[in-house]
């Protein structure tokens, strides 16, 4: 959904390859935006509704972060890593996205300028990182570290690095359908 909740975006395989599309919330004037032969995927809007970040197969064989505003045009690549670069997520302040880069069991956490001018390595250990999701003032962002059966959820800040395990299972968490 948009900030404002009047257009929805997704991804469309119809033809033949991932295409980001968006339309009206109540399904009219559907349009793609992205139109491109190589995967689209995981479109994120900025909390304004004006740009939408996304990941791409395009530029070469690993996925990448690109940018766009909301009407497809201005498609900007914003990351160049040796690694698959993946799951973008705006800061609820917008000046940030963060997003995953790595390969299953090597994959990790990093945050970039929303303008792509810098990024930075949020995590660094041997277990995958991934799920991130930002606190409301964008100050911190909630990852799960582990393998899938033995997960731990950690929350870092992201101007100093500080981590704190919020979780101590030892088994993967999972939410109690029972309730």
């Amino acid at each position: 959904w948009s900030p404002d909740g009047t257009r929805i975006a997704w991804v469309n395989y119809a033809l033949g390859t991932g295409e980001i599309f968006a339309a009206d919330a109540d399904g009219s004037n559907k349009v793609n935006l992205t139109n491109n032969t190589k995967e689209d995927r995981e479109p994120d809007w900025s909390p304004d509704g004006a740009k939408i970040a996304f990941t791409s197969y395009r530029d070469g064989g690993l996925r990448q972060v690109f940018v766009m505003n909301a009407d497809g045009s201005s498609q900007t690549r914003m990351t160049y890593h040796l690694c698959q670069s993946y799951n973008p997520l705006w800061s609820p302040d917008g000046t940030r996205i963060a997003y995953i880069c790595g390969l299953d069991e090597f994959a990790e956490i990093f945050v970039m300028s929303a303008d792509g001018s810098s990024f930075e390595r949020l995590t660094n250990n041997d277990d995958p990182d991934v799920a991130p999701t930002w606190s409301p003032d964008s100050t911190r962002l909630a990852y799960v570290s582990g393998e899938l059966y033995d997960a731990e959820i950690y929350v870092v800040n992201v101007d100093s690095g500080a981590k704190t395990r919020l979780t101590n299972s030892g088994s993967y968490l999972r939410e109690d359908s029972s309730n």
